[in-house]
């Protein structure tokens, strides 16, 4: 869809994470760049052990590639969110020791590794840099949609005026076609998030440890109930 460049012009805002959404905030932290993204990550995984609802910032530091790889929508997160903290700790150690070691190496455009130790134990956080629209239509629905590689793409200046680009296949096929006066606010997100940690399975181990919880989820809600 493509806005009038006036509407569009008013309606553009360019932000960096923290704006993760609906799914909050963490005052001071925020995903711009690899060694404040780890932070992050390390924070939310810190104050998630202590009070549950962190759970949506943890989620929040996941990069949208490994959830798609591994079938980790929000509320299948919170199935395996133990799962994810016991992992991490069992090849990195507690998490409240754990520091970056060094400047990060970027290998491409959007994918960066960053060194980390903990005491003897040593490893490396592959992290990428991922960019998102969001969407607000008047009717308070949100919705977000994969961007562009870069800001460049998904603005397009011409003169005095700015046209955002904005994909909203998914929302057409799913509430039929919307003009730009039922869009509230457009955002533009770019965040680097936890991919990998370079030479081990942790996202193969946190994708069969989901499994395993939805084949027990799925064996309770079969087994008859007493009387």
């Amino acid at each position: 869809m493509r806005l009038p460049p006036i509407l569009a012009l008013l309606l553009l805002t360019a932000c960096v994470c923290p704006d993760v959404g609906q799914i909050g905030e963490m005052p001071g932290y925020d995903l711009a760049t690899p060694v404040r993204a780890f932070e992050y990550f390390k924070e939310a995984f810190i104050r998630g052990a202590v009070v549950e609802a962190y759970g949506d910032q943890e989620y929040a530091c996941l990069s949208e590639r490994l959830r798609k790889e591994r079938g980790i929508g929000r509320g299948e997160y919170y199935f395996v969110r133990g799962d994810v903290r016991r992992l991490l700790v069992e090849k990195i150690g507690a998490l409240e020791g754990v520091r970056p070691a060094g400047a990060p190496r970027y290998l491409a455009g959007d994918v960066a590794e960053l060194d980390v130790t903990n005491g003897s134990v040593t490893a490396t956080v592959v992290l990428i840099r991922e960019n998102a629209t969001d969407l607000f239509l008047r009717d308070r629905r949100e919705s977000a949609f994969n961007s562009p590689r870069t800001p460049a793409d998904a603005v397009a200046v011409q003169g005095r005026f700015a046209t955002a680009v904005v994909d909203a296949g998914d929302l057409v096929s799913e509430r039929g076609v919307f003009t730009p006066e039922d869009v509230y606010e457009i955002r533009y997100r770019s965040c680097w998030r936890f991919y990998d940690l370079k030479g081990t399975q942790i996202g193969a181990d946190i994708g069969r440890e989901l499994e395993r919880r939805r084949a027990q989820a799925r064996a309770a809600e079969s087994k008859p109930s007493t009387p």
